[in-house]
């Protein structure tokens, strides 16, 4: 299973590069296939991917759309190809390489 790790800094400071380094070491057992660590204001994050089946997941955490919604998780989707027949008729989207994760932002934009 991946590795994940956030932190809201409530007094609106920046989080500490350092501080997520570290955690991004400690963590990195859980991502074999990939890491990333990633700020945005107070807010910031880890992540460690492991791939665990033959469905695309997003390499990089959090995954956004219109920088306006982000997420952070692996995402099962059981009904696929019915939420992408859905959402394809309003825009371009790449059948075979859009992630779950991407698909599910989508949808909540929508």
């Amino acid at each position: 299973m991946s590795g994940f790790f956030g932190v809201v800094r409530q007094d609106g400071k920046p989080v500490s590069q350092k501080v997520l380094d570290v955690v991004a070491e400690k963590m990195s057992f859980r991502g074999p296939d990939g890491q990333n660590v990633w700020r945005h204001e107070n807010l910031g994050s880890c992540f460690a991917l492991m791939r665990t089946g033959p469905a695309k997941q997003a390499a990089q955490q959090p995954v956004t759309w219109c920088n306006r919604f982000w997420l952070w998780g692996d995402v099962r989707l059981d009904a696929r190809e019915e939420l992408y027949a859905q959402l394809a008729g309003d825009e371009d989207i790449d059948e075979v390489n859009v992630t779950g994760e991407e698909l599910l932002l989508r949808a909540w934009a929508k």
